[in-house]
């Protein structure tokens, strides 16, 4: 049996992603606005990644231990019948390195469909350059330990 997941407008879900992450990114700028950086003078630099993850690629194996007792041990028998039956479990995307999930109630194993954005700002100087000869001084020492600032 061959069971095919199809998604109608895969777009559309990728639309919904961008919508509830530029929400998200735009509160973001706003409370960092508020700490006093200064995000809307900065240079942006921003990347987006997708992608679909389907239930028959989710899907990983485990064994079990499994091992038999039938009271032998009483009657003076050894019984050692291990077995280590196979199965399978639904390994959904995890969570945990998303600021949004949507839907993540799971009642079977559904397309998960992810998203993520990253911006990087390059912030304004927060004081101004002075040139490298204003920084730079010369001092010498004289063998009395006294310091005298030499100017060229």
């Amino acid at each position: 049996m061959k069971v095919d997941f199809f998604v109608a407008q895969q777009s559309a879900c990728y639309d919904t992603l961008r919508l509830f992450a530029n929400r998200l990114l735009q509160q973001k700028l706003d409370n960092f606005s508020k700490l006093g950086l200064k995000v809307s003078e900065g240079h942006r630099t921003a990347a987006e990644q997708n992608g679909a993850y389907f239930p028959l690629d989710r899907y990983a194996a485990y064994k079990s231990r499994v091992q038999t007792s039938l009271n032998s041990r009483r009657k003076g028998q050894l019984v050692n019948d291990v077995r280590q039956p196979s199965s399978f479990f639904y390994n959904k995307v995890p969570y945990g390195r998303f600021d949004i999930v949507l839907h993540a109630e799971i009642t079977e194993p559904p397309v998960q469909y992810t998203y993520n954005l990253t911006l990087q700002i390059q912030l304004p100087e927060g004081f101004p350059k002075k040139e490298a000869k204003d920084i730079v001084k010369y001092v010498w020492i004289t063998d009395k330990g006294e310091m005298k600032e030499l100017k060229l």
